[in-house]
């Protein structure tokens, strides 16, 4: 189970509220692509984290029985769910308990989160019902620039050192970063017994370089996940995995914030 009780807090917690809005402007709307019909009856969402998703597809699809779980119940007290939406304390890569199978399974960057990707995929397909559909949502942790004669390395030298060294130190604590998942997962889905498996690269600017409107939106949103995630990805992985101090940590937290604040233009394939 990784550890994660020590960094959940109000910002990480507004921080998956502001990833949700990122995947619903990246999908134009959609909770999903999957064509699973207008009357799926079990819904399975892992990693849910304050589980927005969970209740706007129980408010979607009412005849659903949707499940979300995670390693921590971090979902307000305050909101009241669907009566079709529930939550389930689990941790996906111990064995799976439900009896009854799913008819869709939604994950959402759960790169950097797991150990053994094999075995998750072949839990999920073997608690999908025959014709069920899984859609998984991963992130690249590379960054690109809009110009491929311009290397970030060059144009933004600090941040492409950083995503350097957070994927060092991913791998390092054996759960391995999207950089590393995200090429794998059409084998690991085929290898398990998927078929039909669609990949959809989308691009998310980190900035409001983008001369488009909804790209402008959704590099802001992208790049205020990073100002305010920044130090959250990199304290716990840097000072256990690379054997830093916290305040080079800091110092190297300070320096990327300043980069993005520049106008970095980069982006990220989710």
């Amino acid at each position: 189970m990784v550890d994660i009780e020590a960094y959940i807090d109000l910002s990480h917690i507004n921080r998956l509220d502001l990833t949700h809005k990122i995947f619903l402007l990246l999908l134009n709307g959609a909770l999903h692509w999957a064509p699973i019909g207008n009357d799926p009856k079990r819904i399975l969402d892992i990693g849910t984290g304050t589980g927005i998703w969970v209740i706007d597809m129980a408010e979607k699809y009412p005849n659903a029985t949707v499940i979300g779980t995670d390693v921590l119940k971090i979902q307000s007290e305050r909101l009241r769910y669907p009566q079709n939406a529930s939550f389930v304390i689990f941790d996906a890569e111990a064995t799976w308990p439900w009896l009854e199978k799913f008819d869709f399974m939604h994950t959402r960057c759960l790169a950097g989160a797991l150990a053994d990707w094999e075995k998750f995929i072949a839990q999920a397909f073997h608690n999908l019902k025959p014709g069920g559909y899984i859609e998984l949502h991963e992130y690249s942790t590379e960054v690109f620039s809009p110009d491929p004669s311009i290397s970030p390395a060059i144009h933004a030298p600090t941040i492409f050192q950083w995503a350097q060294l957070f994927n060092q130190a991913s791998t390092l604590s054996g759960r391995p970063p999207g950089n590393i998942i995200t090429p794998r997962l059409k084998h690991e889905l085929a290898a398990a017994g998927f078929v039909d498996i669609e990949e959809r690269p989308l691009m998310l600017p980190l900035g409001v370089w983008h001369p488009e409107r909804r790209m402008k939106e959704l590099g802001a949103y992208g790049l205020l996940n990073m100002l305010d995630g920044v130090e959250g990805f990199t304290l716990r992985l840097f000072t256990r995995y690379l054997g830093w101090t916290d305040e080079q940590c800091k110092i190297l937290i300070d320096k990327v914030r300043k980069e993005f604040k520049r106008g970095a233009k980069l982006y990220v394939l989710e």
